[in-house]
């Protein structure tokens, strides 16, 4: 089965101009804490196929790989906290406050249906900076349709309004994945968060075959997993053409330009999409997963684990150069790519 995680849900961000690092010290961590889920999402498996309580990496674990970070990377560094559900993993906002005490910038991504006033107050307080909601259409049937869970879409919309009582400071954005099913109501969506000014904006990501189950050359052609790929290439490229114009009138959609074009392509032949640069990823991020096993490339094998060693020692390890190598020769147009760390071939000089 894949060992990506549900990046869809956490929708990391290239390196940031202000944090820019050699391979000699990463700014950007993604950390997996659990795969647990209390939704059933189609487009996800975690909740049916993912580790559970006794198998995830133990908050004191997360701590003490929170401490060993300060003294080696930069001010500026991201820890993205991620799930499954996030808000499932006991103690997190405490993981939280612990990120923001060392300095760290701190994103998470949630479904909101665990957040309650209290809870949106204690988010409020733990000095995040950055909160990914995930949502899927305005209209009720559809997002519940996705997410498996009748009422998720209420429950979240309460999260929103708890939210707007208490947070004052950093980013929320909306991310939303393209499927057949709420291809339709996108148009709305976007506009509807381009006037709530509670919201940074919409990130759109494309659909990939679900995470957690066993990889198919043509996915989207399965009877079980293809069921959310849009149908009408036409349309998808219509609704996509929708987006940059949007995007181009200023809209508050996330995506760069150059990704809203690629997706346009992947929709419209995902089997010859092809990357348009070199992976330097493992120059300046790294991956946790909720083992505590440390990835470059979560299609490669892990270079160690926080567990038995200390991370500075498995980033400049023999492992993770030969993973680089690899990485800066891998021709596979992954979903990383195309979604999270897209970058223009044109900015990367490649």
């Amino acid at each position: 089965m894949s060992d990506c995680k549900d990046q869809f849900s956490n929708c990391l961000k290239p390196q940031s101009d202000e944090c820019k690092s050699d391979v000699n010290i990463p700014s950007f961590c993604d950390f997996l804490v659990t795969e647990r889920c209390n939704l059933r999402c189609r487009k996800c498996r975690f909740w049916e196929n993912g580790y559970g309580i006794d198998d995830e990496i133990t908050f004191e674990e997360c701590r003490d790989f929170v401490i060993s970070l300060k003294d080696w990377v930069q001010p500026c560094f991201e820890i993205n906290l991620g799930g499954g559900e996030t808000l499932l993993k006991k103690g997190i906002l405490d993981l939280i406050r612990l990120c923001a005490g060392q300095g760290f910038r701190t994103a998470i991504s949630t479904n909101a249906t665990l957040i309650d006033e209290e809870m949106a107050k204690r988010i409020a307080d733990s000095g995040l900076c950055r909160l990914g909601i995930s949502l899927d259409s305005l209209d009720e049937d559809t997002h519940d349709y996705l997410t498996g869970t009748a009422g998720s879409y209420r429950r979240l919309m309460k999260a929103v309004e708890y939210l707007k009582k208490y947070w004052k400071k950093g980013n929320i954005n909306i991310h939303t994945v393209i499927t057949e099913r709420n291809i339709d109501g996108i148009k709305d969506l976007v506009e509807w968060v381009n006037k709530e000014d509670f919201f940074t904006g919409v990130s759109f990501i494309a659909l990939s075959q679900p995470f957690r189950t066993d990889m198919l050359d043509k996915w989207y052609l399965d009877k079980e997993y293809g069921l959310l790929w849009p149908k009408d290439s036409s349309r998808a490229s219509s609704v996509l053409d929708m987006l940059i114009a949007y995007k181009n009138s200023r809209y508050k959609i996330l995506n760069l330009l150059p990704q809203l074009a690629a997706y346009k392509k992947y929709y419209k032949s995902p089997e010859s999409f092809a990357r348009t640069h070199k992976c330097h990823f493992g120059d300046y991020t790294f991956n946790v997963n909720v083992l505590g096993l440390v990835h470059l490339c979560c299609f490669m094998q892990p270079i160690g684990s926080i567990k038995k060693n200390n991370i500075k020692d498995i980033w400049h390890s023999e492992a993770a150069a030969k993973t680089r190598a690899s990485m800066r020769n891998c021709q596979k147009s992954c979903n990383n790519i195309l979604n999270c760390f897209f970058q223009d071939k044109e900015k990367e000089g490649n």
